[in-house]
């Protein structure tokens, strides 16, 4: 007794294939870990040709040990200065277009930074803040009291008199 033996068509073995090697990638993907430690991220954008830059957020709060990650979505080579200006390695720094820089954050305060840029037609800067640790005012802001009203007089409940 002789089996035949039925072969699958070429193009369902590359499909087979193709999805099996989908789910191993997917499956390690999820897998991976940030092992960098906190990590906060801020994105640069150019919404319109020839326009300025967008800060996403333009504030970010952070705690003291977090990294801040710049990440550059334009097509423009920008300069990043942090004020105030902690240490010499905080001297300004570059980050190329479609690109992500990091420096982290160990001590509590407010800073201030600026990217400048430039190209043929275009030059400006964009300013942003990031607050590290709990910069919040000790107590909230009083709010505005209104004013009481003056008491109403009580309305008779009969329709009124005309003489």
């Amino acid at each position: 007794m002789i089996h035949s033996i039925r072969l699958l068509p070429r193009r369902k073995v590359i499909d087979l294939l193709a999805c099996s090697l989908l789910i191993v990638f997917l499956g390690g993907c999820a897998s991976l870990k940030d092992t960098r430690g906190p990590r906060a991220q801020i994105q640069i954008s150019n919404p319109f040709s020839g326009s300025g830059l967008e800060l996403h957020p333009p504030v970010l709060k952070i705690e003291p040990g977090e990294t801040v990650a710049w990440s550059n979505h334009t097509t423009y080579d920008l300069q990043i200065r942090i004020e105030p200006d902690t240490a010499s390695s905080d001297a300004p720094f570059f980050i190329s277009p479609l690109t992500t820089v990091e420096k982290k954050f160990e001590e509590a305060g407010t800073y201030s930074y600026t990217l400048f840029f430039s190209s043929d037609k275009t030059f400006g800067n964009v300013t942003g803040t990031i607050v590290v640790g709990d910069r919040s005012p000790a107590s909230p802001p009083a709010e505005k009291q209104r004013p009481e009203s003056p008491p109403r007089e009580k309305t008779p409940e009969t329709e009124p008199f005309i003489i």
